[in-house]
């Protein structure tokens, strides 16, 4: 085993034996993994009782094809519950390049071993089991498909390459759960695993079963999300079923910036007083903005405010007072 290899075991938290190899315990199992010494082998003993060292179970490696992944996915199947025999030796032999003697692994898969190589970032692992048929829309539970499982993870290593390898294999990106939310709404906060849902074809205008919102509405406070989600087509005046469309939602809680980015992109405003002010202010700023009018400190305060998302909040003298202060610039521009 080379040294790359020696650092990822003791990462894992495997230790060096005396015999040149490494031992430890992964998932209730104690493992010894060693070059064997008259062959061109490298030998993983697993033994899922004790520490006994006396290793019922057993995986040789060709060297040639070593690599810390090979070595995981044999770890993988030694942690699932079905391949260990308690009496009986078991011997798998000869796992080689392009051949992970899947004609046992088919029948041995387990969520388990799925959700491992998901969580450990084993591309080359997750790749060999899709190409041997898994589903890409295999539910790990009754509402968690592996593409949820991917995207939900935390500490997970490659997530964004996990996340579009199973794209690649046909994962939906569309799928719901119980209540009728999408990946989108879910997990859109991460704007990369955003944009690998959009580029695979998530509809950014579904609505919400439970409440009519879009993914717009469930995250109008995240504002990089709001501007991709704008940027691939998501229609900004969809009302939720109290009738609240996304600008209404940043409005309402005062999410200015929200509420700018939305009202750019078509958002249209409701006549009540608050939203028509916004309005109002919003067209004489962009106003501004065109004619380049300079601002006095105070007025550039007041813009400042508008910007501050749910931080600060103009009153209604306030946004009255701003009103005047641009008016007046406007007339003398």
């Amino acid at each position: 085993m080379n040294s790359e290899i020696r650092d990822e075991l003791k990462s894992l938290g495997f230790r060096e034996n005396s015999y040149g190899g490494f031992e430890g315990r992964l998932a209730g199992s104690y493992f010894a993994i060693e070059d064997h010494p008259w062959s061109s082998q490298t030998v993983i003993y697993g033994d899922k009782l004790s520490n006994r060292h006396v290793y019922q179970t057993e995986i040789t490696i060709d060297r040639k094809y070593i690599s810390i992944d090979r070595i995981v996915e044999a770890l993988l199947i030694f942690i699932d519950n079905k391949i260990f025999i308690d009496k009986e030796d078991l011997k798998i032999t000869n796992i080689s390049e392009g051949d992970i003697k899947l004609e046992i692994l088919n029948d041995l898969l387990s969520k388990e071993m799925i959700s491992t190589s998901i969580k450990l970032g084993l591309l080359n692992t997750l790749t060999s089991i899709m190409d041997h048929g898994l589903d890409p829309n295999f539910m790990l539970n009754n509402d968690c498909s592996i593409l949820e499982f991917a995207c939900k993870s935390t500490n997970i290593f490659h997530k964004h390459r996990v996340v579009k390898v199973l794209l690649d294999y046909g994962a939906n990106p569309n799928i719901v759960d119980d209540r009728g939310m999408t990946l989108l709404m879910k997990y859109g906060k991460d704007t990369e695993i955003a944009k690998l849902l959009l580029n695979y074809g998530a509809n950014p205008n579904y609505t919400c079963k439970l409440t009519g919102d879009t993914a717009l509405g469930i995250n109008f406070k995240e504002h990089k999300l709001v501007r991709l989600l704008l940027e691939y087509g998501a229609e900004p005046n969809i009302e939720n079923y109290d009738e609240l469309s996304p600008i209404d939602l940043a409005i309402v809680n005062k999410d200015f910036v929200s509420a700018e980015i939305l009202y750019r992109s078509g958002a249209k405003v409701k006549a009540d007083q608050e939203q028509l002010e916004f309005a109002n202010l919003m067209k004489k700023k962009v106003t501004m903005e065109a004619k380049k009018v300079q601002l006095s400190v105070r007025e550039y305060l007041l813009f400042s405010m508008l910007k501050e998302s749910g931080q600060v909040f103009l009153s209604k003298m306030g946004m009255k007072s701003l009103a005047r202060l641009i008016e007046e610039h406007s007339c003398n521009g």
